[in-house]
C-alpha cells in the first residue's frame, strides 16, 4: 500500500497548483486500490497469526496495520467506510 498514499499526495498537490478536476486515471487507480483495503485488513491476522501469550509483537502489528490501513481507506474514499441499511 506504498502507491496509494503516493497517488493521494499528487492529486492534493495538484489541486493546490491550480483547482482541477482530477485526473480519470487517478481517480480509479484510487479507487481501486482503496477497494481492495478490506481485503488485506482480512488478510492480516492469517499473516500474523500468533496470539498475544506466544509473542505480542504479532497483535500489535496487526492494530497498527489495521489502523493506517483505515485511515488510508477514509482519506481514499470516506463513502468506502459507510454501510447504509
Amino acid at each position: 500500500m506504498t502507491r496509494l498514499p503516493k497517488l493521494l499526495e499528487e492529486v492534493t498537490a495538484e489541486n493546490e497548483e491550480a483547482e482541477t478536476m482530477i485526473d480519470g486515471a487517478q481517480a480509479a487507480a484510487i479507487d481501486d486500490l482503496a477497494k481492495r483495503i478490506p481485503k488485506i485488513i482480512g488478510l492480516l491476522p492469517d499473516i500474523f497469526f500468533r496470539g498475544r501469550s506466544t509473542d505480542d509483537r504479532h497483535p500489535a502489528a496487526v492494530e497498527e496495520m489495521t489502523r493506517d490501513l483505515l485511515k488510508l481507506a477514509e482519506r481514499a474514499n470516506p463513502g468506502l467506510l459507510v454501510s447504509i441499511k
